[in-house]
């Protein structure tokens, strides 16, 4: 027969159910917890092994909780963290720590990798023995990755502030320092680390503070968003430099400026060329309108007047306002027959030369025809292209029409001398023959001193002739001389001893060259030059040895110099100018007979050239002439010596 509980075992019974619907509760709760949270979660063995996984973290690395359970930790994670999780599970396990937190990686099953930060706590049973490790999982892949972009964003922010030329500042509302870069340390003088608290308008020069602080009161004005400033700072060294600012105020969320952000460039530089700039021109235009000549500048293509100085109303009438005003002035009062003339001066593509000059006639503003000398330069911008004439105008106009008057004078100076010589020596002529006749009809009936009165009539007549001939040569030099060319100095020499054969034979003169160069000359006048120094060096050789003349020649700066040297009586040093002077003679007619013009002549055929003569010399020592003539522009050719 049945039999009841008793009340003692339905009660633990009833405690029984009690108890285990309450684990079931709890149970529930925990699966719902576990298998619903957002984050991952894990029960590892000691061991390493998953006892379990919920969803969030089989999504986290893309397996199955089935696949997971079946794996163990070390498998899931990067090699590269196997390490610090192993080392974070040991200090657990030793009890060390309660709580290990820390970034790993987790491999994924397509082979990828999840960034992750776990919390990790270790379950010990009643007597302390480890169960098993909860973990909690987040996924920071994305915020990992921004953060990174935001580190190396900062990074390149300051690797570009401090490698940046310009000087950049954070300071406080009140102007105290809070960052600067490495440009600001230079232009200061000091570390950061010194002026971070520091006052900045201790910093500027005395002058510029008032100024400054005036822009940092109008950040009060909330409309106000940026500012520039030019001030200058003293560094620690004592240096003052300019600084250009551009800045920028930081506002709180209360619309208060809490801090003042700078850009500033160094422009002492440029300050100062700028200064340098303004001298120059000043210095320019001081020159150029107390400058005797006419100054101007026209830009290129269109011919507009830039700049005209004050002289251009003493040349062409107007003032600079007038130029000013119509810029074709400066055009259309050329002169119509000298208009082709200063198209070329002004069309940079018509010439081949920078810089060009020209004479020609203008017609100032009263209608007066004047001559002027013009000098232009083309101008050119950096990649080469014309933007500018500048010229420089003089007024030749005395000095053309006095040139005019010396050419009208010479050409009559030319014919009267040829005609004074024709009637001159047609006189002489005449008195010489007729002296001459009546010594040859009458000479057995004139005594001795008749025949040397007919003897000194006769000579005068023929010194007086060949001084009317080497005057008549002297004049021509210039006014008759031919355009130069290339001639041969060689051949014009050759061409002088052969005229000197004569005497050469009967002095027993021995003459020596060196080969000569081919040289811009006036062949005829080269050949006279030549005849003429060693004529010379004939007449003035000693008496008891024949002359002995050597001819050389070497190349000296941009010309040819010429050396006659000779081994004769030699010229005392007192009077190496006077030789050179028409008429001026050493020697008695007697003792050495000449017309004193030779060696005027070979100076003026010289210097035609444009070179120089001179003589080295002592008395009894020999004389040295040399000579200079200007090389050819193509470049020395020599000749062959004789």
């Amino acid at each position: 027969m049945d039999t009841e509980p008793s009340p003692d075992l339905a009660r633990e019974n009833q405690d029984l159910r009690r108890q285990l619907a309450a684990l079931q509760e709890a149970e529930d709760r925990f699966r719902l917890f576990f298998d619903n949270a957002p984050i991952g979660k894990t029960i590892t063995a000691p061991d390493g092994t998953l006892l379990r996984v919920n969803p969030a973290f089989c999504a986290m690395v893309g397996y199955t909780a089935d696949e997971l359970m079946a794996a163990r930790f070390a498998t899931l994670t990067h090699p590269g963290d196997v390490a610090i999780s192993q080392d974070r599970a040991a200090q657990l396990l030793a009890g060390t720590i309660d709580t290990a937190t820390f970034e790993k990686r987790y491999l994924t099953r397509t082979g990828g990798v999840v960034w992750t930060q776990v919390s990790v706590r270790l379950q010990r049973d009643a007597a302390g023995a480890p169960r098993y490790f909860i973990t909690h999982v987040i996924d920071v892949t994305e915020a990992r990755t921004q953060r990174l972009a935001l580190r190396e964003a900062e990074e390149a922010y300051r690797t570009f502030l401090d490698n940046t030329e310009d000087v950049v500042t954070i300071v406080d509302a009140a102007g105290a320092y809070r960052y600067v870069n490495q440009a600001a340390e230079r232009a200061l003088g000091r570390p950061m680390a010194d002026l971070v608290g520091r006052s900045m308008f201790a910093s500027l020069h005395p002058d510029d503070v008032a100024r400054t602080r005036a822009a940092f009161a109008r950040w009060d004005d909330e409309r106000v968003r940026t500012a520039v400033l030019d001030n200058r700072v003293v560094g620690a060294d004592g240096v003052v430099r300019d600084l250009s600012w551009t800045l920028l105020p930081r506002r709180g969320a209360d619309g208060a400026v809490d801090s003042i952000w700078s850009i500033g460039r160094d422009v002492t530089a440029r300050n100062l060329a700028d200064a340098a700039l303004r001298a120059s021109e000043a210095r320019f235009r001081r020159i150029a309108e107390h400058a005797p000549d006419m100054i101007y500048r026209v830009s290129l293509p269109d011919h507009r007047v830039e700049y005209v100085s004050p002289v251009v109303e003493r040349i062409l009438g107007y003032t600079p306002a007038e130029i000013y005003a119509t810029p074709t002035l400066l055009s259309t009062c050329v002169h119509p027959d000298a208009r082709a003339v200063r198209r070329a001066l002004w069309d940079p593509s018509s010439v081949t030369a920078r810089r060009t000059g020209h004479d020609l006639q203008i017609i100032a503003k009263d209608g007066t025809v004047k001559w002027i000398d013009e000098r232009t330069v083309v101008v050119h911008d950096d990649a080469g292209a014309p933007v500018a004439i500048e010229g420089i105008v003089a007024d030749i106009t005395v000095r053309k029409r006095a040139m005019q008057e010396l050419e009208r004078s010479n050409r009559e100076l030319e014919q009267f001398a040829y005609v004074a010589s024709h009637d001159l020596q047609e006189p002489l002529r005449m008195v010489s023959s007729y002296t001459q006749l009546l010594a040859r009809r009458y000479g057995d009936a004139l005594d001795q001193d008749a025949h040397d009165f007919i003897g000194f009539a006769v000579d005068g007549a023929t010194r007086m002739q060949r001084l009317i001939q080497d005057l008549l040569a002297y004049s021509r030099v210039t006014t008759r001389g031919r355009p130069l060319g290339d001639v041969d100095a060689g051949a014009a020499l050759r061409g002088a001893l052969a005229n000197l054969q004569a005497a050469i034979d009967a002095s027993a003169a021995v003459v020596t060259q060196e080969p000569l160069p081919h040289l811009p000359a006036d062949a005829g006048q080269l050949t006279q030059l030549f005849q003429n120094l060693v004529a010379n060096a004939i007449k003035f050789r000693r008496p008891d040895e024949p002359p002995r003349i050597h001819v050389g020649c070497r190349r000296v700066a941009g010309a040819w110099e010429v050396a006659v040297r000779d081994e004769g009586i030699g010229i005392d040093p007192r009077f190496f100018d006077r030789i050179f002077t028409i008429f001026r003679r050493l020697h008695t007619q007697d003792a050495y007979p000449g017309t004193g013009i030779g060696l005027a002549l070979c100076k003026r055929i010289v210097e035609r050239h444009g070179g120089r003569i001179w003589v080295e010399s002592a008395l009894d020592r020999g004389a040295t002439f040399k000579f200079t003539l200007p090389a050819t522009a193509g470049g020395p050719r020599e000749s062959e010596p004789r």
